[in-house]
């Protein structure tokens, strides 16, 4: 569950860890917005009503919050809405699984054949060559999963599992280098979705999707697990629903069989279907054998999760190379993961000839290549996530995907030095200056600290990096008294007492634009008064702190600052 954000720390040269340059260049928020899943057969959430049509929920449902606008929101947060069901209905004509008018109301950990294990809407964000900014792909791993050690900031796989609170939850990606990528980094992964939106043993808390936790890696329920997940899909979905099932080979980790939903309804798990209306009928859009999958037999083989970008062409038409889904005409982008007990795990990649794993990112297989199996589009090392060919901890299964485009209006700010900073934005640490559109005749407030000053002014909106001393065009203010004029012309309060305020060097790092919380500006003060450094974040377009657009407004009762 916790730890929506990622803090790092910038009181020194560098961010924590070594963290790479291309993190801090690259990072970036999307907006937040809608989020669809479903939940794993074993969940607690199983057979309870949902909110709104008080229909039981089963492992076949697509779900979304039940706030407004189906967003993810703070706890305690009632049971999840159901958006589209995984049948005929009730509420409503969904996904037309002929096995799943029986399922409804059934108990949890109750094998019923309508096992939903990957989702898409068909329009997710095509990737593009080259580094891409944090939150491009966004995921969740099973109940079994690790991280690698050594991750760079707190709430991640890592730092979750010990806890359960990483099968519910949404993980993003910190900054990649260009794809593809054989096993590198560990660059890492930062919760932005928690499962039930309360904080968990790690302290962190960011908005959640109403589900239960902790998830502990034990047969039965125990919780949650999050198995599907879509983001900015519109409802209705325009080119319909992109799904997959799940196999009936054993689950390693459990010691038990997967549900075999693909077969109970004709179909196979490796194989991606496709609901193009309401109430059905579901037909293979992309089979196995397209994928690089069930080579060594039928239903060998389990797609558990996928990103798609369908481009309107009837049918499936493979990506031969990396990136040629960007041509006008060009082939679907499909992207996807394998379930831990599939027979291609271990196997050598078509891109690089290395072993497959269950936490990678995989694309289909490349003609003439090392292999006839998928290759790998983003090693599970990048994510952050365990290997067993990497030697760490608890394998992880990544089992839940999305590709999301990140929008940015500006560089971001680097703190170091230029050779850690390759984007030529190099700067001091702790330098940030926030500029506020003034609400309800409130102003500002800074937050007291020891490292630089910053400035707290009403026009603008947007949050950038600019040199103590200087005004937001740059130009320096060389007497304190022209410097004095400005602060108070700006905020209409007298310097000393409320613009002329200090960072502590703690620089959020990551999601604001899914309603992160993360502690900022943590100083004399606020230590002595936490609460007051958590940020809530509102539902619309924001950007990180140290480089994009930002609404800083006023401070709330509870000391709890919102930024838009």
């Amino acid at each position: 569950m916790q730890v929506r954000s990622f803090v790092g720390r910038i009181s020194g040269a560098v961010a924590p860890l070594g963290l790479a340059a291309i993190v801090l260049c690259a990072l970036s928020t999307p907006s937040r917005a809608q989020v669809q899943f479903s939940v794993n057969y074993q969940g607690l959430t199983i057979g309870v009503p949902a909110s709104g049509s008080g229909v039981p929920i089963t492992e076949g449902d697509i779900l979304v919050p039940a706030t407004m606008g189906g967003l993810p929101g703070f706890g305690p947060l009632p049971p999840p809405m159901i958006l589209i069901s995984g049948g005929f209905g009730p509420p409503a004509p969904g996904l037309g699984l002929p096995a799943h008018p029986g399922c409804i109301g059934h108990p949890p950990a109750m094998p019923c054949g309508v096992e939903v294990d990957a989702l898409s809407g068909g329009v997710d964000f095509k990737v593009t060559p080259g580094p891409l900014p944090a939150g491009t792909y966004v995921f969740s791993v099973d109940k079994c999963s690790g991280g690698m050690p050594g991750s760079p900031l707190p709430g991640n796989v890592t730092s979750e599992f010990p806890s359960g609170n990483a099968a519910a939850d949404i993980f993003e990606d910190l900054g990649l280098p260009g794809a593809p990528l054989p096993p590198g980094g560990p660059v890492g992964n930062a919760g932005i979705v928690d499962g039930n939106g309360l904080p968990g043993a790690t302290g962190f808390v960011y908005p959640g999707l109403g589900v239960v936790e902790p998830t502990f890696a034990v047969v039965g329920p125990t919780g949650d697990d999050v198995d599907a997940v879509d983001f900015d899909t519109p409802f209705p979905p325009p080119l319909g629903v992109f799904f997959s099932l799940d196999a009936a080979f054993m689950n390693p980790c459990l010691g038990i069989p997967n549900t075999g939903s693909a077969m109970a309804n004709g179909f196979l798990p490796g194989a991606v279907l496709h609901t193009a209306v309401p109430g059905g009928p579901a037909m293979v859009y992309a089979p196995p054998i397209a994928l690089g999958l069930d080579l060594f037999g039928a239903g060998t083989d389990d797609l558990d999760a996928l990103a798609l970008a369908e481009n309107g062409i009837p049918g499936f038409q493979p990506s031969m190379i990396a990136f040629d889904w960007l041509i006008a005409g060009g082939p679907d982008m499909l992207l996807f993961s394998v379930r831990r007990g599939s027979a291609v795990v271990g196997m050598p990649d078509s891109n690089f000839g290395i072993p497959i794993e269950p936490g990678d990112i995989l694309t289909t297989p490349k003609p003439g290549g090392f292999s006839p199996f998928p290759g790998i589009f983003v090693a599970a090392e990048w994510l952050g996530l365990s290997t067993m060919r990497s030697g760490g901890g608890p394998v992880a299964d990544l089992d839940a995907l999305d590709t999301r485009a990140v929008a940015q209006t500006a560089i971001p700010y680097c703190f170091g030095t230029a050779a850690l900073c390759p984007c030529a934005n190099v700067g001091a640490p702790g330098q940030l200056r926030f500029r506020r559109a003034a609400r309800r005749g409130r102003h500002g407030q800074g937050f007291r600290g020891h490292r630089r000053p910053h400035e707290l002014g009403r026009s603008g909106g947007q949050a950038h990096a600019v040199l103590p001393g200087h005004d937001s065009h740059g130009r320096r203010l060389r007497h304190p008294a022209e410097r004095r004029r400005l602060v108070r012309r700006r905020t209409g309060h007298h310097p000393t007492r409320h613009a002329r305020r200090e960072l502590d060097g703690v620089l959020l790092l990551s999601r604001p634009g899914d309603g992160a919380a993360a502690r900022l500006g943590e100083g004399r003060r606020s230590a002595r008064r936490r609460h007051a450094s958590l940020l809530r974040l509102a539902p619309r377009p924001d950007r990180i702190l140290h480089g994009g657009d930002v609404e800083l407004l006023e401070r709330t009762h509870s000391g709890v600052d919102s930024l838009t």
